[in-house]
């Protein structure tokens, strides 16, 4: 799974779910970057992406029914500050790259899956749009 986070950082209401849950290896792989193909550095392996010390988290991806739960990194706070997204859907600008795996049944299925921050304040399109989907 890839995910690429283009929204300011919301402190987690619970630390507890700043714990990567559920992936292959219990980590996530994360990178920010500046813009589209531009790296602020390298991709690091966490297990904990801890929002409270530096509002370092924007959403988070969760499959409970399969015991998955990542926190989803913001964008460096700096360039986010800088060069923002001020429209919805963003597609530019700083961002960050989350990157994980996590293991299905055998038998497949439909998952449902969900972000436990608030989404999308401020837009018409936020908070449901895309922080509640099912993927098959």
């Amino acid at each position: 799974m890839t995910i690429l986070g283009y929204d300011g950082c919301t402190p987690l209401r619970n630390n507890y779910w700043s714990q990567v849950q559920g992936t292959i290896g219990g980590t996530a792989s994360v990178q920010q970057f500046k813009d589209t193909g531009k790296p602020l550095g390298g991709a690091k392996s966490l297990s904990l992406i801890n929002s409270w010390s530096d509002c370092t988290v924007a959403h988070t991806f969760a499959i409970p029914s399969l015991h998955v739960y990542v926190p989803v990194a913001s964008p460096n706070t700096d360039q986010f500050n800088k060069n923002g997204c001020s429209v919805s859907p963003c597609t530019s600008g700083p961002y960050s790259q989350v990157k994980f795996s996590f293991r299905t049944p055998k038998n497949g299925g439909t998952f449902r899956w969900q972000c436990f921050v608030p989404c999308g304040g401020g837009f018409v399109d936020g908070n449901a749009a895309p922080c509640r989907r099912s993927v098959t």
